[in-house]
Order: structure tokens, then C-alpha cells, then sequence
């Protein structure tokens, strides 16, 4: 999909599910990188032999395998399971009776022509869990299976005794173990908002009908006072959004529309004199944003004598009033504005005395139309590598403004005397200054623990410079490491 036609399924919507965090990947690309880390011998899984005495009423079975790499994969149209894949490199199985002599025994590979032998186990994914903590290993763990498949071509003898002894070392022992993918190492610093995650969960995203590969592989994550979403999938304006990222991309990060605006943007927003607050969307799939609830600027007036005489009448400007009122919104593009449109009119009375007359005066009044709007309303944002932090550059301020001149008596007054002030700049000089302060210098966000939760030490996804978009949720866009062979 292409990235106008993606961002469209996500206007408007908070598509995570209740996550705080989710960060997609390309599938084929995770599989390939578990594969070289595990065969380079750095940290992908912690199971590189398996050493095990199954014993029973007349002997036991002993089994000593080097395996290769704990492959996690993917079932085609099944997103709600995976595949852990591990080959049996060499080793020996050997019967023995009760008195611990060898019965019989078979070596692995017995000939140079064997077939490769595989545990493969099924395994849903709803209860591969990670767990994260700054200077840890990032570990998942396994806390059941669904069925284990031995693919053995031993001998009669051995071959049922092995297959059963390989179950059982698997359900007791590789189940219970945490496998590390690395360590996550972030120093944090105050001019920063950090994504700290805390736990994650797996779930592959695969459309019907298409190759395993070509889907994706989704961490959906609880950061740091977050709490878990009610569903491991993404929302899109059509359903079920299967891949995140645009073509010619292969990763993206999702930080949820309320996390976003709730807990980043509204606590560094000045509440004088407006007052703010996050606006939830209409359901738990409608964006919310934040906008004023809340306060006001009055305009007392302006009276003053002379030759040219003015008495201009008073208003309040409530925040919350204006189509829309002051709010910080997902545009309509994908980009983050400040928006607020108001329009009134204020009545003056002026009069005009003319000492060239003797003190003759002329009386005239009006009504001058006021319109409020935002100067520079985006809040431009990108993203930095190899830190990967969000920047926001914000330059919007509110500016009320009159008309570009008088009318009606007043502009034929003013082009035959000349001199006289206009009503609407009365106002701007004396009520600008008081309106709530927009161009706020936003802190950074750091994404890089939310984006490195697999094999942290590698910096596997770069991410868009000015891939940030806000359509209802944050979303960056960028590409996972290609691993080269």
C-alpha cells in the first residue's frame, strides 16, 4: 500500500488496540536476523545443546545433540501461532538397560547423505512474553506448547524412545527457559521524554492468501505506567490493517493516540489562561486530541477624548469557543496543528471634531468584524538516527487581527481628514499579547528502547527522517537491517 492510501486507513483512528507502543517489522527479515545472530554464536536463544537421560522400566535413553539455531517463524494464515525450528546438527542417542550398558545406539548424521532431523514445535504466540528492564537482557519466555513434532528417520530400536525422551526434554526444559536477545542499555536524560518499555508481546500479521514471508512480525508493548491492550492487531479504517508500513518500507513505530497526546503533549502545554485537557474520541476506535475546556481573555474596551473621539465596547474571548475552539489536532494530512478559528464583531462610536469649524463635530458608528486565527500552525516533526529521537519544531501563535481598513463613514472621514485610528487596531495592540502561548518548545521523545526490544545491541530498524506523521495515532515510518549473506 502506498503511503497516502495507508495513512488514510489511519486518519482519524487509534488503531492499537489500548497498546501504548507497537513496533511492526518485515517477518523475513527478523527470521534471517535470528538465524545469522544464532550461527555467528551471539545472543538469539540460549539452547545450543541438548544433553538429557530419560529413563523407564527397563533401561533408559540417553541423548546428546548439538542443534542449530531456535528459529522462530511464521504458519501461513495462521497469524495467532508460530513455529520454533531446531535442526539436530550431529550428536548420539544411545539405549542402555538397567545397568547402564549400551543396547544399541545411532549416530547423527550416521552417513554423509542423511536427511536433516528437526524438533519443530507449535507454539501460540499469545504466550511468548518479553520482559524489559535498562541494563538487562530483553528476555522472552515460553510458557507452553501446543503440540512438539519429532521429524526422526532412526532406527526401529531407538526411534520411539528417542522421539519420547526429545517431548519430554522439551516440555520440561526448553518451555521454562528465558532466551535472551540482548541487552537494552539507554541512559536517560530530563530534556527528554523516554518510552520505557516494561513487557512485550509477539503476534505476526500475514494478509490471506499471501506467502508467510511477506507479513509482518508485531511487538505490541506496555511501557513504563501503561497497561496491556485487548487485542494483538491493528485497526485500520477498513479492518484489520495487516502491515503498517508503506511500500518500499519495512518497519514501523505506533505510539498510541491517547499515550501521544495524554501523556507526552498535554502535561507540557501552560494551562493560563487557558485550561487544557485530552478530548477522547467518540469510541475506543475514534482519535482523541487535546483542547481547551476552559478559560478566557476580556477586552475591557477603549474610551478616549480629544479631536478624535473613541468609545469602543468591551468583550470576552472564551478558549473554548470558535470553530473549532483552541485545540492541538491531527490535521487532516497527517501533520500535528494547532487550530483556532473564532469571528465577532465589536461596535464603536466615534466623533470626530473638526477646530477648523469652531468645534463642528461629525458622529459615526459601526460594527468592526474581529477574525482570530493561528500563525504557522503545524508542529513540524522528524526523527534523528542513530538516537532516534523526536524532535518538534513549533512556531504557531495566536494573532487576532481587524480589517485591512474602515469602512462606511470612517474611511470617508479618514481620506478627508486623515489620522484617525482604526477600531480593529485598538484591539490587536491591546489583546494579542494576553492570548495563550502556543509556541511551546516541546521536549524530545526517544524511541530507542521502544524501537530495539529485539537484539538491542544491533539497531535493527532506521528510521525516516521526516517519516513522523500523526494521523490519529504517531506513526514513523522506516526499514529493518537487511542482513546480507
Amino acid at each position: 500500500m502506498n503511503q497516502t492510501d495507508l495513512l488514510a486507513q489511519m486518519n482519524g483512528r487509534a488503531i492499537t488496540n489500548g497498546w501504548d507502543v507497537v513496533c511492526a517489522m518485515s517477518a523475513e527479515r527478523i527470521s534471517k536476523l535470528f538465524e545469522d545472530k544464532y550461527n555467528k554464536g551471539e545472543q538469539s536463544g540460549l539452547l545450543y545443546k541438548i544433553e538429557h537421560v530419560e529413563e523407564f522400566a527397563l533401561g533408559s535413553i540417553s541423548l546428546n545433540f548439538h542443534v542449530g539455531p531456535p528459529l522462530i517463524s511464521f504458519i501461513k494464515d495462521d497469524p495467532t501461532r508460530c513455529l520454533l525450528r531446531l535442526e539436530i546438527k550431529d550428536g548420539v542417542a544411545e539405549l542402555k538397560d538397567k545397568s547402564g550398558g549400551v543396547v544399541d545406539s545411532q549416530k547423527i548424521p550416521s552417513k554423509p547423505d542423511d536427511p536433516a532431523r528437526f524438533i519443530i514445535a507449535i507454539i501460540p504466540l499469545v504466550v511468548i512474553q518479553g520482559k524489559v528492564e535498562n541494563g538487562h537482557d530483553v528476555v522472552i519466555g515460553f510458557d507452553q506448547t501446543e503440540s512438539v513434532n519429532i521429524n526422526l528417520n532412526f532406527d526401529d530400536t531407538v526411534k520411539g524412545f528417542v522421539t519420547n525422551g526429545l517431548k519430554n526434554y522439551f516440555k520440561n526444559n526448553v518451555e521454562k527457559k528465558n532466551w535472551s536477545l540482548g541487552t537494552l542499555i539507554y541512559k536517560e536524560n530530563p530534556e527528554l521524554i523516554y518510552l520505557t518499555p516494561t513487557s512485550f508481546e509477539f503476534a505476526t500479521s500475514v494478509r490471506p492468501g499471501d506467502a508467510t514471508d511477506t507479513g509482518c512480525l508485531m511487538l505490541f508493548i506496555t511501557t513504563k505506567d501503561g497497561i496491556k491492550g485487548t487485542a494483538n492487531e491493528l485497526t485500520g479504517k477498513d479492518g484489520k490493517l495487516f502491515t503498517p508500513y508503506p511500500d518500499g518500507h519495512s518497519a514501523a513505530l505506533i505510539i498510541s493516540n491517547r499515550l501521544f497526546y495524554e501523556r507526552i503533549l498535554l502535561p507540557q502545554i501552560p494551562n493560563i489562561p487557558a485550561q487544557w485537557a485530552f478530548k477522547p474520541g467518540e469510541t475506543k476506535l475514534m482519535a482523541g486530541y487535546v483542547c481547551t475546556t476552559g478559560g478566557s481573555i476580556k477586552y475591557r474596551g477603549y474610551h478616549c477624548l480629544g479631536r478624535d473621539q473613541w468609545d469602543i465596547n468591551g468583550f470576552t474571548l472564551r478558549c473554548n469557543e470558535g470553530t473549532p475552539p483552541l485545540s492541538l489536532i491531527n490535521g487532516p494530512d497527517g501533520k500535528l496543528n494547532f487550530q483556532w478559528n473564532n469571528s465577532w464583531s465589536v461596535h464603536w462610536r466615534n466623533v470626530y471634531v473638526d477646530t477648523s469649524t469652531g468645534g463642528d463635530s461629525i458622529t459615526t458608528s459601526g460594527d468592526t468584524p474581529m477574525t482570530l486565527s493561528i500563525i504557522n500552525p503545524e508542529v513540524k516533526m522528524s526523527v534523528s538516527e542513530p538516537d532516534q529521537v523526536i524532535s518538534f519544531e513549533n512556531h504557531a501563535v495566536a494573532h487576532i487581527q481587524g480589517p485591512p481598513e474602515e469602512s462606511g463613514w470612517l474611511k470617508i472621514l479618514e481620506q478627508v481628514f486623515g489620522g484617525s485610528v482604526h477600531a480593529g487596531e485598538v484591539i490587536q495592540a491591546a489583546i494579542n499579547e494576553k492570548l495563550p502561548k502556543l509556541n511551546i518548545p516541546f521536549k524530545g521523545v526517544n524511541v530507542f528502547a521502544a524501537s530495539n526490544l529485539l537484539f538491542p545491541e544491533d539497531h535493527i530498524i532506521t528510521y525516516d527522517l521526516n517519516g513522523v506523521f500523526t494521523p490519529g495515532d504517531l506513526v514513523i515510518f522506516g526499514t529493518t537491517r537487511d542482513i546480507k549473506r
